[in-house]
């Protein structure tokens, strides 16, 4: 046999993920997305194949070791409540992982505006810690998404507001309104107040969570005013210390980035010089709505130069070596 690459430290994240529930017709009809593996795993130089079973009996989270998963909200009123058993038959289906931290294409109860409304004061309402306990109990495993801004520190506006209010779960990117939360932290002030924030949320949740993403799709327009590879990547480097000065045991997601490009990817880690603490790259990749097709096939034509098979390899080459 060839040699065998040992990646159990860093694992390539491959996403499909969606947020507009408006699109379905069943609560369980989410967007699937790729995950990364519970345990670790090699690959062989001389053997990438992997023997397929013939025959996979139904089985419930708890029983599946390597798995898929989906992003999801997490219940709330007056969209996802609930009382209406969803939440729990994603336990049935069978899904592994799951993704959280947005609310369609908002904040959600684990994101900064939600968890700090008021300024060094940090808080999850009941409800998810019971969707958290679900979760693990069911044998499922977490991966959070940590966003966006909080007014009460990033707002361009001349008096920072003493509160942050939550916005309902409408609004949508773009948004560059005064107070909006896609207005990132930018300044050494603000990077702090967002990583006490991360801290906050990697301590509480020590033992239930250990993966934690910076950020969704930083490359478009959930980052303003417009997106900046070398901004992001200075969040990135800081973000990387705080996750694991908190908890070594923890993992950091690069993002999860919205296009395959390789420029952005490469100016935000030359920013960052931080590829060390990176354990997992997240990107994001539409294969055509309602058709079930596996993320693959948008390697080749969909994107020219900038193939999602090009940002693969270049992320082997600079991250997983």
């Amino acid at each position: 046999m060839g040699s065998r690459i040992n990646v159990q430290k860093r694992l390539l994240l491959r996403c499909r993920v969606g947020n507009d529930f408006s699109r379905l017709q069943h609560p369980l009809c989410l967007f699937l997305m790729l995950v990364i593996l519970s345990t670790p795993w090699r690959v062989s130089a001389n053997d990438e194949k992997h023997a397929l079973p013939s025959h996979v009996p139904p089985k419930r989270s708890s029983q599946i070791r390597d798995g898929f998963g989906i992003n999801s909200d997490l219940p709330r009123d007056p969209y996802l409540p609930w009382n209406r058993r969803w939440w729990t038959r994603m336990f049935d289906a069978g899904f592994k992982w799951i993704r959280i931290g947005q609310y369609e294409n908002s904040s959600d109860w684990t994101s900064w505006d939600w968890v700090e409304q008021k300024r060094g004061v940090f808080s999850v309402p009941q409800q998810v810690e019971d969707y958290v306990d679900s979760l693990v109990d069911n044998g499922v495993l977490i991966q959070v998404q940590l966003l966006y801004g909080n007014a009460m520190y990033t707002s361009p506006s001349g008096k920072l507001p003493d509160v942050s209010v939550p916005a309902p779960g409408s609004f949508h990117n773009p948004d560059r309104s005064l107070y909006s939360i896609f207005w990132p932290p930018k300044s050494p002030e603000q990077i702090n107040a967002f990583n006490r924030y991360a801290q906050w949320m990697v301590q509480h949740f020590r033992g239930r969570i250990s993966y934690w993403a910076l950020w969704n799709e930083q490359d478009i327009d959930y980052w303003n005013p417009v997106p900046n590879p070398e901004e992001y990547g200075r969040l990135l480097k800081s973000f990387v210390h705080a996750v694991h000065e908190t908890n070594p045991e923890a993992k950091v997601i690069y993002g999860a980035q919205a296009d395959p490009t390789r420029d952005f990817t490469q100016r935000a880690l030359d920013s960052c010089q931080c590829s060390s603490g990176i354990d997992v790259y997240a990107y994001h990749t539409y294969p055509g709505y309602g058709r079930n097709l596996h993320p693959e096939t948008m390697d080749a034509g969909a994107y020219g130069k900038d193939s999602p098979k090009a940002l693969r390899q270049f992320v082997k080459r600079h991250l997983f070596f």
